[in-house]
């Protein structure tokens, strides 16, 4: 059985392929950086098996390393590295930041890259920082900017480091899968393009008969749209929001039946968003709900009968995994285009990327609940099949164990 020590926790991703490596019978240390606040990347509050204080296997830091704490290496830091280099394992397993870390641990066994988005094309694109504006005199900006290079260098060193990366199915990020080349430029690598979830932890809920006025349309989708995108984020992580609210709005329109709406105050764009539903006339048909925790928006998912999701140019979010999972159609872009190239079959959800699609969906959805059931039905049968946790999980300890016999698992980029 495999040894394998994880960092970083970005929305509890990593957490669900340790959690099945643990059951698998492998050896597994995890520490954990957020605060208790920080519920989203806390497994106590997403795994109804894990409680708190945690088990001996999760270890809790207390603290989280900022960007120059890489540079500056504090006492709390360096312990942890010597911890680390102390033990044997077969697998690192990191995430976020502290993919800086991994030029600096000196084990023999591989080094797992769980790429969440932003610690690519954010944090590890020079492109990015040299475009980033940062407050105070000219003297302090150059400085900031000098320390997030080095940050930049640093995490770039950590992910050539990595034996075996995880990143969305190419295609979905091009400007990502063109950065990852650049970084691993001349050497070589795995790449794994499916990203599992807790499948297990969201059963199927019965839906409702309900049709017109009394159909309920849920979004968890966080509002990021209103183009330029400020400095810091990518034109990938444009959500589409308003044209979701385009596609509401010519539904309504044509229709006059007034559906309940239910979206969460999440995102940049938030009052932008208020804004443009007040101008295309549909305000009234909205509730705003304030951000809420993972229960709470899986409780939205059962109690809805139609669940829209991203409308940009990336893939479909979390929210969409569970609530086809629930048995709920999912209204939104589906990028079908490397689905069906990745996986040998297209995603079976209502796939619209412009607001007449929208609003031709929604007509079909709420009026008729068979075909929502339907198409639920189907829906969660692609998840159970293809996004997986334990097949995640499965896939990555293959590569460390391969790594571990001798058998270099790499292949060139």
């Amino acid at each position: 059985m495999a040894k394998i020590a994880f960092l970083g926790n970005t929305n509890c991703m990593p957490f669900r392929y340790a959690l099945h490596m643990k059951k698998m019978g492998h050896e597994v240390v995890f520490y954990i950086d957020s605060n208790r606040d920080e519920r989203l990347h806390r497994p106590e509050f997403l795994f109804r098996e894990i409680g708190y204080p945690y088990p001996d296997w999760i270890v809790e830091l207390g603290w989280k390393p900022r960007g120059r704490d890489y540079l500056t290496w504090p006492r709390n830091l360096r312990r942890l590295v010597d911890t680390l280099n102390a033990d044997r394992w077969d697998g690192v397993v990191l995430c976020g930041e502290w993919l800086k870390l991994a030029s600096y641990l000196k084990h023999r066994g591989a080094f797992v890259a769980l790429l969440a988005g932003s610690d690519l094309d954010v944090v590890a694109s020079y492109k990015q920082v040299m475009a980033s504006r940062y407050p105070g005199s000219a003297v302090a900006s150059i400085a900031a900017k000098g320390l997030q290079m080095l940050g930049a260098f640093l995490q770039r060193r950590g992910i050539r480091k990595c034996t075996l990366v995880n990143y969305y199915p190419e295609g979905i990020n091009p400007n990502g899968d063109l950065l990852l080349q650049e970084i691993m430029k001349g050497g070589t690598y795995a790449r794994l393009q499916n990203r599992g979830l807790s499948v297990e932890n969201t059963p199927y809920r019965q839906p409702s008969t309900r049709t017109g006025a009394s159909v309920v349309v849920f979004s968890p989708t966080r509002f990021i749209w209103k183009s330029p995108l400020p400095i810091g984020y990518t034109e990938q992580e444009n959500k589409g929001n308003d044209v979701m609210l385009r596609g509401l709005a010519q539904f309504y329109l044509k229709t006059g039946i007034a559906i309940k709406v239910h979206l969460v105050e999440k995102g940049i764009h938030v009052n932008q968003a208020k804004e443009l539903a007040a101008a295309l006339g549909i305000a009234h048909l909205i509730t705003w709900h304030q951000e809420m925790s993972l229960a709470e928006i899986l409780e939205w998912y059962a109690a809805s009968d139609i669940i829209l999701d991203q409308f940009g140019s990336h893939w479909l979010g979390a929210g969409a995994v569970d609530s086809m999972l629930m048995g709920r159609p999912v209204i939104g872009n589906a990028r079908n285009d490397v689905f069906v190239r990745v996986l040998g079959q297209a995603i079976p959800m209502c796939n619209a990327v412009n607001e007449q699609e929208i609003s031709d969906w929604l007509e079909i959805l709420v009026a008729d609940c068979a075909r929502r059931d339907s198409i639920g039905v189907e829906g969660r049968d692609y998840m159970l099949r293809h996004f997986d946790a334990k097949e995640t999980a499965i896939s990555i300890i293959s590569h460390i164990e391969q790594f571990a016999r001798g058998s270099d698992p790499r292949r060139g980029p």
